[in-house]
């Protein structure tokens, strides 16, 4: 049972729920997307959670969805809204936007130096991906660091960028001297290693999320499984290290995606072959 401490919705025994993996509760819901692609990625949303957005990665295109009721995505169908884009890799994996919906980013990523990049897309109209250019108004590349950055996040305020590589599994963080702008990127020299040394028994990660007061991180992992991992520094990942806390979908295969809603008592996980699930924490 549910109860209620000092406005923080909470277990019988009083831990929070919220943000807390091992609370992940499985209730069957999704949303079939094969209409638009079967060979999805990433997955973001509007604040307001009534809009879904995905990457069709054979494609090359962003896709929105609409709900009908916010942040359930069974109430999700297509809008017709949606953006051909022109990248020079095969692999695109993740896409994130600022929170006035006016900036879209998406990464590129392969083994070749060249095509491993951030790139932002400016929109003329707010969360309206047909308003942004086929090609990106900014990109930023990531190479050497990494040749092959799965998934990015970033800081709440614009001012950092977080890459994923499962080629390396390692996270890479970069500062951004004008908030939310690629071209002003830079790298930190900063960085920490995720599943060699924190989730050892996994192989991949295919997702990550972090809370937005960066003291929790989440990643999908190769086992179909989520890892929690905590930092004791808020934003500093070297800083992170392994809770112990986790959620096991092993029902499902092949994540490509990890978002939370704001309020952390909701899940989404993308399916590389054309769904995306939510999972209720309780």
């Amino acid at each position: 049972m549910l109860k209620t401490m000092h406005g923080v919705i909470a277990s019988s025994g009083g831990e929070p729920i919220a943000w807390n993996v091992q609370n992940g509760v499985d209730v069957n819901s999704q949303v079939d997307v094969t209409g638009s692609s079967t060979s999805i990625s990433g997955n973001d949303f509007s604040p307001d959670g009534v809009y879904m957005y995905f990457i069709s990665t054979s494609g090359k295109r962003a896709h929105r969805w609409t709900m009908g009721t916010p942040w359930n995505v069974t109430t999700a169908v297509d809008d017709g809204i949606g953006k051909s884009l022109s990248f020079s890799s095969l692999n695109v994996d993740s896409l994130r936007f600022d929170p006035t919906g006016t900036k879209l980013f998406i990464n590129e990523s392969s083994f070749s130096s060249d095509i491993n990049n951030i790139n932002q897309y400016n929109l003329t109209t707010a969360w309206d991906v047909n308003t942004g250019p086929s090609s990106p108004d900014a990109s930023f590349s990531i190479f050497p660091q990494t040749t092959f950055a799965d998934h990015f996040n970033f800081k709440p305020d614009g001012t950092k960028l977080y890459s994923y590589s499962g080629l390396t599994k390692i996270v890479y963080q970069y500062n951004l001297s004008t908030a939310w702008d690629v071209n002003t990127m830079s790298y930190d020299n900063v960085e920490s290693s995720t599943t060699s040394s924190i989730f050892p028994e996994s192989t991949a990660m295919n997702g990550f999320f972090f809370k937005p007061d960066g003291t929790q991180c989440y990643f999908n992992g190769g086992f179909t499984k989520i890892f929690q991992a905590s930092l004791s520094t808020a934003w500093d990942i070297t800083s992170m290290v392994n809770t112990g806390q986790e959620f096991d979908y092993s029902f499902v295969a092949n994540e490509q995606g990890l978002t939370w809603k704001p309020d952390g008592l909701r899940l989404y996980v993308t399916y590389g072959n054309g769904y995306i699930n939510q999972f209720d924490l309780a």
